[in-house]
């Protein structure tokens, strides 16, 4: 049986780039297989990485209207697609976000 040591969160539209971002570099990398949770909107899976459930990738408008971005931790990513990461403040970042955060910004 697979090991799972991260949880997606992510847009339950095939098409959605952020999804695709995000699956991709899981589906191309060493680490383990993670477990994926959908959601039907940008909104919820923000609430669901302020939480601490998991990670995500998401449109910037979506972190500045949130109102309590200080609980998050985000990072901007220069590439082609504006994207940010988001993560719970204060939980530290695993090997394999590391590795997701490079493969990114290259």
């Amino acid at each position: 049986m697979p090991q799972h040591d991260q949880i997606l969160l992510v847009n339950s539209d095939p098409s959605c780039i952020y999804r695709s971002k995000l699956l991709d570099f899981y589906s191309n990398s060493d680490v383990n297989q993670p477990t994926i949770l959908e959601f039907d909107s940008f909104e919820s899976i923000l609430q669901a990485a302020n939480d601490g459930l998991g990670i995500s990738i998401l449109p910037e408008d979506v972190i500045y209207r949130r109102k309590k971005t200080n609980t998050l931790h985000y990072q901007k990513l220069p590439e082609r697609v504006k994207i940010d990461f988001v993560i719970k403040r204060g939980k530290q970042k695993p090997h394999s976000l590391k590795k997701f955060i490079y493969f990114l910004q290259e």
